[in-house]
């Protein structure tokens, strides 16, 4: 077993639709005991293929932090959405995608900002809070604007960071 380089945004391979893995063989056996090893030294709870860099739907699981052996997970082909029902597991599947669309992602930082326009700004370089309209001038939430001009100031993202915070502060937002 080897531990793997991990993947971090922006990289390419995290954007990629991944291949369906149907046939168990000996390399994605080896593939998954390596990402199992990854994952925890991370430490993590879990890992997928593209974090690792390899095209192909396998994520691992481990809730017990490697401390149970019977808890380690591996799902071949599995690209899990978790909600209460299988409609609200649709609806954050359709977010997602919505959400991974940079134009959509404009428009609803557009609509947090009373309709500011921000198809000037590049999907790549940090933004500062000069990028953003003054919220006092804004005709929408305040409190929504101000969070996220103290997320700019605090961590200059870029637009394509911004939008996927948002996808992740969603799935937060449904784990319990």
């Amino acid at each position: 077993m080897a531990v793997l380089a991990i993947r971090i945004y922006p990289d390419p391979v995290l954007r990629v639709k991944c291949r369906e893995i149907t046939n168990i063989d000996g390399r994605v056996r080896k593939l998954a005991a390596d990402m199992v090893e990854t994952m925890h030294a991370a430490p993590g709870i879990g890992l997928a293929a593209p974090q690792v860099g390899v095209e192909e739907r396998l994520p691992v699981v481990d809730l017990s932090v490697g401390e149970d052996p019977s808890q380690v997970h591996i799902l071949p082909g599995f690209s899990p959405m978790i909600a209460s029902t299988e409609a609200e597991a649709k609806r954050m599947s359709q977010e997602v995608n919505e959400l991974s669309d940079v134009e959509v992602g404009r428009k609803r930082l557009s609509g947090r900002f009373g309709g500011h326009d921000f198809s000037h700004l590049p999907l790549d370089r940090p933004l500062t809070s000069a990028d953003f309209p003054d919220p006092a001038t804004v005709q929408a939430a305040r409190s929504r604007t101000e969070v996220i001009l103290g997320f700019v100031k605090r961590e200059q993202p870029t637009l394509k960071s911004i939008f996927w915070s948002w996808i992740g502060m969603k799935f937060r937002s449904f784990r319990s």
